[in-house]
């Protein structure tokens, strides 16, 4: 093998320079691009609005935009597992609510039977106060009950527990009467961190120390609340009128 020339040596050297002011200079390209996309994909984030265009309404249905941040949660209630003696299986159901409009969506499941996605504006309060008749939704799951109102609640003292989770409970005075013990009357279930409501709970009002439980519903999950210019609900059409 012979040896290299000084000339030879000196091409070498000059091509590994090149080389290298090239990688540079990609480098440097590479850099500038990346820079103006991330300039780009700032503005596109933060100028403007971030409202989503309305989805096309299936039929018979038109389209309404949340008023305010929409909450969203799914939701566990063992009373309507069983139906004329016959066991569902279990009941997961997911809401959307949105307190400022009062429309609620929902859809899920009742063991086997699919609950169709629907969305009603609400009409019930958090309780019942002898107007209406059907005030026990998952609405009082939505509600804020922190700080207290003494004037509709009695807090029992402590910490308790609802399947095993670390709660607060609050009783609901009726007619200016307290819950008479815990196992008697309605009952909502704070987290003892966020204080949102996590359950809801009716024992049956009876002359022994405690009552039989006759109905409950809880939050197996809460999730983020969602913007109003980011949802909408499908509500179906009125009838037309003749």
């Amino acid at each position: 093998m012979t040896a290299l020339t000084p000339d030879l040596h000196a091409l070498i050297e000059e091509a590994w320079d090149r080389a290298r002011r090239r990688r540079w200079t990609y480098a440097a390209v590479l850099a500038l691009l990346l820079a103006g996309a991330g300039i780009w994909g700032g503005l596109a984030l933060t100028s403007g609005s971030r409202s989503i265009p309305a989805p096309p309404a299936p039929p018979g249905y038109h389209l309404v935009r949340a008023q305010g941040p929409v909450q969203h949660a799914l939701v566990a209630d063992p009373s309507l597992a069983m139906v004329n003696g016959r066991s569902l299986g279990k009941v997961r159901l997911e809401f959307w609510f949105d307190p400022k409009s009062g429309l609620m969506r929902e859809r899920g499941s009742w063991g086997s039977i699919r609950v169709p996605d629907t969305a009603t504006r609400c009409p019930c309060p958090a309780f019942n106060d002898g107007t209406d008749t059907n005030p026990h939704g998952p609405k009082i799951l939505f509600e804020r009950y922190w700080p207290v109102d003494t004037a509709q609640f009695v807090r029992r003292p402590g910490i308790g527990t609802f399947h095993g989770r670390k709660v607060i409970w609050l009783g609901r005075i009726s007619k200016t009467f307290s819950p008479p013990s815990y196992g008697n009357g309605e009952w909502i279930a704070l987290d003892p961190r966020t204080h949102d409501p996590v359950a809801w709970r009716r024992f049956a009002i009876t002359t022994k120390p405690t009552g039989p439980i006759i109905d409950e519903i809880w939050v197996l999950k809460r999730f983020r609340d969602i913007p109003a210019s980011r949802f909408w609900f499908a509500l179906k059409n009125p009838p037309s009128a003749r």
